[in-house]
């Protein structure tokens, strides 16, 4: 308490010889305490590291087929977009350079799988498995059963229980 009573107030400092230092501050409501002149204050906004960011050419990622998730994934800045109308047909569309195909839908990843090979001649590059495994990996009932499977599988191998 004995602190705060101890303490100056400061007092407004004279204004410059143009005085646009005192008026700019009493114009916000507040009272400006420097004579020096304000500087502009400029926000630094990121931009890509190498062209544009949202262009198809230099996407990394192409998330197939379209259905409606462009606007936010141009949003979050990662190079990824959903406007490429591909679903699933031969001969797949080249790649603009070396960039990643990536299923929106479980029935999209299941035909990735099945037709990675011309994928893979077309120029994209493809993380995906057996059609079959992939199909039983967007069922939750079969997720699981392949779990238990697997850990079976694993403790026959080890010689431990599951």
């Amino acid at each position: 308490m004995a602190r705060s009573a101890t303490r100056k107030r400061s007092r407004p400092v004279a204004a410059s010889s143009s005085g646009s230092a005192r008026e700019e501050g009493e114009a916000r409501g507040g009272v400006r305490r420097s004579t020096r002149e304000r500087s502009a204050i400029h926000r630094f906004v990121a931009g890509p590291a190498h062209g544009d960011v949202h262009s198809f050419e230099t996407a990394r990622f192409h998330v197939v087929p379209p259905n409606g998730w462009h606007r936010f994934l141009w949003e979050m800045g990662c190079s990824a977009l959903n406007t490429l109308k591909y679903h699933g047909e031969l001969p797949p569309p080249v790649a603009p350079h070396s960039c990643w195909m990536l299923p929106s839908s479980d029935e999209m990843a299941v035909r990735i799988a099945e037709v990675q090979p011309q994928l893979a001649a077309a120029g994209w590059k493809t993380l995906t498995c057996d059609p079959a495994l992939v199909h039983k990996l967007s069922n939750k009932q079969r997720l699981r059963e392949h779990a238990e499977q697997v850990r079976a599988s694993w403790a026959h191998m080890n010689g431990t229980r599951g």
